[in-house]
């Protein structure tokens, strides 16, 4: 499993840095779990899979 600073790296590859930045001041203010869940209710699919792949891989 990579180390977060890597998960990091590819989700900003893969989302832009702009999702990856909203996404973990929200995990911030919140937690993984609490910000997934936001994100999916919100119709933010986006933002929910750079949480599953910084967080839960």
């Amino acid at each position: 499993m990579p180390n977060k600073e890597a998960r990091i790296t590819r989700a900003i590859e893969e989302f832009g840095s702009e999702i990856v930045d909203f996404t973990l001041s929200v995990v911030y203010l919140a937690d993984p779990d609490g910000a997934w869940s936001l994100f999916q209710e919100r119709g933010m699919m986006d933002h929910a899979q750079c949480v599953e792949n910084i967080y839960f891989e």
